[in-house]
């Protein structure tokens, strides 16, 4: 019992700054795009989905929403251009290939862009806190989409 128990705590002690590194990967801001933590685009995700369903419409106005959904957009395309900039960047091995994303990023389809990042975001995370465990609120959205794009369409190596 306590081989495995020290088992895990040194695992989790090799894994935990691998990915700390990983994700500082996405802190920089770069060509305007801005990196958001997964806490700060949290709030406003609730927000937002409370528009879509109606609650509390004294708060949540037509207006209101809108501005959101724009600000929302403008994250979710700023963490497809960092992911997109980190997969050409990156020393990793691990990285993706989809030619549709990154002709996305090029041409500035943030509409387009922001709506294939947000269910990246989805896909990663699966209604819960995925790989990321305690760590999600700390992980930037540049990461969460990069990662889904590895998993998704990973470059085929040969």
């Amino acid at each position: 019992m306590q081989t495995a128990r020290r088992t895990v705590i040194v695992l989790a002690l090799l894994v935990t700054p691998l990915f700390a590194v990983d994700n500082d990967q996405f802190a920089a801001e770069f060509e305007g795009a801005r990196p958001v933590l997964w806490k700060d685009y949290e709030a406003l995700y609730h927000d937002f989905v409370g528009c879509i369903a109606g609650i509390e419409p004294t708060r949540l106005t037509h207006s209101f929403c809108a501005q959101l959904d724009e600000r929302r957009g403008h994250m979710l395309f700023d963490a497809l251009k960092q992911a997109v900039r980190s997969n050409g960047a990156s020393p990793q091995k691990q990285k993706f290939c989809a030619a549709h994303v990154t002709k996305i990023v090029i041409d500035q389809n943030a509409v387009e862009g922001g709506t294939i990042a947000a269910y990246m975001i989805d896909f990663q995370l699966r209604g819960g806190a995925g790989a990321y465990g305690a760590d999600l609120p700390h992980t930037y959205l540049g990461k969460i989409v990069y990662d889904a794009l590895v998993k998704i369409s990973p470059c085929k190596r040969g």
